[in-house]
């Protein structure tokens, strides 16, 4: 006769959604309010400039397509390969960081100020992988609620 799986403690499925609802708080709180508003969006494996949402007051602007070289102090090698290095880290918006990035064979460096908080660069926050995650876990919550069998059978 084949063994009858376990079944999944009662303390165990209504602890377990409330504990990842709180990972996702904390990481949402992360992406709104502790990283920094730079105004463009770097591919993080290459320091590819994907896009970019304002114009830099000075005319130097970058672009997307720009690969990143230098941000402030920290190089992108010394970026990739030290997982506790943060870009802009001790910058607050209205400081002017230095940036030196590779276009089209040529070196530039670009005298680029943070923007702070913009509503592009939030809109696209927001709209980002974060909602998916909300969703699916209020899809596995009101599952567990109401379509897992109640009884012992």
């Amino acid at each position: 006769m084949p063994e009858r799986p376990q079944q999944i403690s009662p303390f165990f499925s209504r602890i377990f959604p409330w504990l990842v609802i709180a990972i996702l708080g904390i990481f949402t709180y992360a992406k709104f309010f502790a990283l920094p508003y730079t105004g463009f969006i770097h591919n993080s494996s290459g320091g590819e400039v994907v896009l970019v949402f304002v114009e830099n007051p000075s005319n130097q602007n970058l672009i997307a397509g720009d690969r990143l070289l230098k941000i402030g102090d920290i190089t992108w090698e010394e970026f990739r390969n030290d997982l506790y290095l943060t870009l802009f880290e001790n910058n607050v918006s209205g400081d002017i960081v230095p940036i030196v990035v590779e276009r089209e064979q040529h070196v530039l460096e670009i005298p680029w100020m943070l923007p702070g908080r913009t509503q592009a660069e939030f809109l696209d926050r927001f709209t980002s992988v974060l909602i998916l995650a909300y969703l699916f876990w209020a899809s596995g919550y009101f599952t567990v609620l109401f379509v897992r069998p109640k009884d012992q059978r």
